[in-house]
């Protein structure tokens, strides 16, 4: 069952003079603590242009959680630690549309490289990082 809610994301929205440099590490995850992977993927879903109804597959890529919808209109990873083999994987089935938290990169240069991957496999994928 569906039900109207809040976003998933959380406020972020700070006042400079009001914030202290250790307060912008607890804003590293941008997600709020009650919500799961298949909310972040219902809310990415709607606002991309997949309706509810669609074919949802799971599959595990590198031991992670690959949510595959509409066939691979969208391509969805809300796991941590995801490494390049991961991407490469995902760019490599060619979705219209690949979503990853921003948190979920393993490291700085998984992050940096992630455009890039698709850029090369995938030329024609739209990139999202949430």
């Amino acid at each position: 069952m569906f039900k109207l809610a809040t976003s998933n994301m959380r406020d972020v929205e700070l006042i400079p003079e009001k914030t202290s440099q250790g307060d912008l590490f607890s804003l590293s995850n941008n997600v709020k603590t009650d919500r799961t992977a298949e909310d972040l993927l219902f809310q990415v879903m709607l606002s991309l242009g997949a309706t509810l109804d669609c074919l949802i597959e799971r599959k595990k890529i590198g031991g992670k959680e690959i949510f595959k919808v509409d066939e691979g209109y969208i391509l969805a990873c809300f796991d941590c630690d995801v490494t390049d083999e991961v991407i490469e994987s995902m760019a490599k089935e060619q979705p219209r549309f690949i979503v990853i938290r921003d948190a979920c990169f393993k490291n700085d240069s998984v992050a940096d490289n992630f455009e890039q991957i698709f850029k090369t496999y995938a030329p024609n994928t739209v990139c999202k990082v949430i």
